[in-house]
């Protein structure tokens, strides 16, 4: 048996969900569309973002990192669009183009402040099983040689990068509903 229910965010349409998901939606919750809007960027930052994404954000050349950034920020687009499905249209178009935007936005300044913070390439394009192997205790010695000198501001930059992501997340959930 199909469920309406009326979401607050979107008064013009009805969305049809199963009763398995009716109370995750009801009212156009806040929180369920924070936790979807979060659940896009983590699929969007770490588990689809490539090494050659990565490494093309950091390059010299402004060309190659404007383009590797706008794609990842494409990415972003579509994960939004289709974590949100069940919301109407106009709340994917506007949470799909402010989530490209802030983001395209943030990762930039991210690798401005990085050819800053980590000069003469001395900047490393970690692999996530990089960074999980380090942790694990076992070390690769370039990776071990990069953490022994910039672990500190390596671990700050991710963190200020991740805050404003879920901040800005945060922003549109609580200025749209």
């Amino acid at each position: 048996m199909r469920v309406t229910v009326s979401l607050l965010l979107d008064s013009q349409r009805s969305v049809r969900l199963s009763k398995k998901w009716k109370g995750f939606f009801t009212s156009g919750s806040p929180l369920s569309l924070f936790l979807l809007l979060l659940a896009a960027h983590v699929c969007g930052d770490i588990i689809v973002n490539s090494d050659f994404l990565a490494k093309n954000k950091r390059s010299e050349n402004q060309v190659a990192r404007t383009g590797a950034l706008v794609v990842h920020c494409v990415i972003h687009f579509g994960f939004v669009w289709l974590w949100l499905w069940p919301f109407g249209r106009t709340l994917k178009i506007w949470a799909s183009l402010y989530i490209f935007v802030v983001h395209f936005l943030i990762d930039y300044c991210r690798t401005y402040a990085e050819a800053k913070l980590f000069p003469g390439g001395e900047l490393m394009a970690l692999k996530k099983k990089q960074v999980l192997e380090y942790l694990l205790g076992r070390r690769d010695k370039d990776v071990a040689a990069f953490f022994g000198k910039h672990l500190k501001t390596w671990v700050w930059v991710n963190l200020i990068d991740q805050g404003m992501h879920v901040a800005a997340i945060g922003l549109f959930v609580m200025v749209g509903a």
